[in-house]
């Protein structure tokens, strides 16, 4: 099953169940002064709520973490590809 299928990131997604699928989305949720992802809050608080708690604006935050999770997700496709080549050299 791809990472893409076990998760949406969308208001209502939970901020540890993200960071555990998509590592690299601690860094954003850190630049934009979410620090919670190492707190244990973020294990059943959404991002939704994360941000209002730090009077953050939502959707800002939303489409940068989407655009890290679909970056991640177009890298690890170009990989996959590579390896297969590398095999039928």
């Amino acid at each position: 099953m791809s990472k893409a299928a076990d998760i949406t990131v969308d208001a209502n997604t939970n901020i540890k169940d993200l960071v555990t699928r998509f590592p690299e989305t601690a860094r954003v949720f850190g630049e934009h002064g979410l620090p919670c992802v190492g707190c244990h809050i973020a294990s059943y608080e959404t991002i939704a709520q994360g941000a209002a708690a730090h009077s953050m604006a939502l959707e800002p935050l939303l489409q940068y973490l989407r655009a890290v999770v679909g970056s991640s997700q177009g890298a690890a496709a170009g990989r996959s590809a590579g390896c297969r080549r590398c095999k039928t050299r």
